[in-house]
């Protein structure tokens, strides 16, 4: 069975992965899929760091952030940023950044522009479904080599 990178076909290889899979292939599907998303991830945080604020320090803050990612279930890979030290990084993306700023209590609304994360996720998500196709598509060929 080969996969293209349709939202069906994705649900139709997980459920095959899962009734024939032994745990060891499962393992190495959800081992690909997180060794694809967190370069991603941090490709993601990277670009939009870059386009904030240097001065004070916040561009490299935000590029310091952490990234999880959660490969849970069967052709899902969920990537998140999580920074301690910054309050509203959802807010980020949205272009809004909420700053202290000296005599201004408690903070400063300063506008960014939008779709800082999200717009290099949408310009190179088609490369990523392509190596997540190509991941299932190895892991689905040993099931079928192997009978299952």
């Amino acid at each position: 069975m080969e996969l293209s990178a349709g939202t069906e076909q994705f649900t139709k290889a997980a459920a095959a992965i899962k009734q024939a899979a032994d745990g060891a292939l499962r393992t190495e599907l959800t081992t690909a899929l997180r060794d694809i998303a967190k370069p991603f991830g941090q490709y993601i945080l990277l670009a939009g760091a870059a386009e904030l604020p240097k001065k004070g320090g916040l561009s490299y803050r935000v590029a310091g952030s952490s990234i999880t990612t959660d490969t849970s279930t069967t052709f899902r890979a969920t990537i998140t940023f999580r920074n301690n030290k910054i309050k509203g990084m959802s807010d980020l993306d949205n272009g809004v950044l909420w700053h202290p700023t000296f005599g201004h209590k408690p903070q400063v609304k300063q506008t960014l522009r939008t779709g800082l994360f999200s717009t290099p996720f949408a310009e190179d998500i088609g490369q990523i479904r392509t190596a997540l196709v190509d991941a299932a598509n190895k892991v689905l060929r040993k099931v079928a080599a192997s009978g299952g």
